[in-house]
């Protein structure tokens, strides 16, 4: 804005004004050195004339003030223009994400109607082989119930041939049993009495040797006995042992009260062997 001061028409130039001021170039005016006026009884540089019109020094901060104004202004704008550029970008970025993202719901609507399709396919192709079922199962009913009077009544035998199995397997179990038993308790009295043969013949085999055997003297050493009778003893004993063995690792096994019968008469035969063996009456490595 220009201040004029009321002034319309610039007013006659003082060539001779009585004070020296420079006058200086003002924007497109060229004016000379001392070319001044005079304005309400002041001489004023010719400076101050601006666009046709008479400017003090407030007019002229005020000129400067709108000048700087306007720059910043256009320093404003051009940031404004900046931003409106970086939006447009990000606009036009978010557009094109816009467009990707529309791309792709619009495939996912392709898909989502195809899926659609299909399911109901299947579940068309479900529906109506559950109905195929459902009647092949009412078929199966339908013959079942036809057939409920003869299945009944082949039940009913079935229980009874059940019934006598089981009758039949108790009696044959018990007689099984018994059987059983019966042939412990034989094998127990054979045992026993072949125990207490054997027992009677080894103590008379072992008396006869104890009675061929001579008396023996201070310093007169013991001899040996005849090597047949001293034979006879070992074999009985070997054979003892060997039987005892087999009978032992047989059914003896399962029968406690007998085992412990044999290994009493076992534990006496072999300690009189023992004692035979001790007082020299066999020789040296039989």
């Amino acid at each position: 804005m220009v201040h004029t001061f009321g002034i319309s028409k610039l007013p006659t130039p003082m060539p001779n004004a009585t004070t020296d001021i420079f006058c200086s170039d003002i924007g497109h005016f060229t004016l000379p050195k001392n070319n001044c006026i005079q304005v309400s009884n002041r001489v004023v540089s010719s400076e101050f004339v601006f666009a046709g019109q008479f400017c003090d020094s407030a007019c002229l901060a005020e000129i400067e003030g709108a000048k700087s104004y306007a720059a910043q202004l256009h320093d404003n704008t051009n940031q404004d223009i900046d931003q409106l550029i970086l939006r447009m970008t990000n606009l036009e970025t978010r557009q094109k994400t816009y467009d990707a993202i529309l791309e792709r719901v619009v495939n996912l609507e392709y898909d989502l109607v195809n899926n659609i399709t299909k399911l109901e396919k299947r579940i068309s192709d479900d529906v109506a082989y559950v109905f195929t079922e459902i009647d092949a199962v009412r078929a199966r009913v339908s013959t079942l119930e036809s057939n409920e009077i003869a299945d009944d009544f082949a039940f009913g035998d079935l229980s009874f041939q059940v019934s006598n199995l089981e009758k039949n397997l108790k009696g044959n179990t018990t007689q099984l049993s018994n059987q059983i038993s019966n042939e412990i308790i034989g094998l127990n009295t054979v045992l026993s009495d072949y125990i207490a043969s054997v027992n009677r013949d080894l103590n008379s085999r072992i008396d006869k040797v104890q009675a061929s055997i001579p008396s023996t003297s201070p310093g007169n050493p013991t001899p040996f006995p005849p090597t047949t009778q001293v034979g006879s003893a070992m074999d009985v004993y070997y054979n003892l042992t060997r039987r005892i063995d087999n009978l032992e690792f047989g059914k003896i096994s399962n029968l406690s009260a007998d085992n412990n019968i044999w290994r009493q008469n076992f534990r006496v035969v072999n300690a009189t062997f023992e004692k035979l063996k001790k007082n020299n009456y066999f020789p040296t490595g039989k």
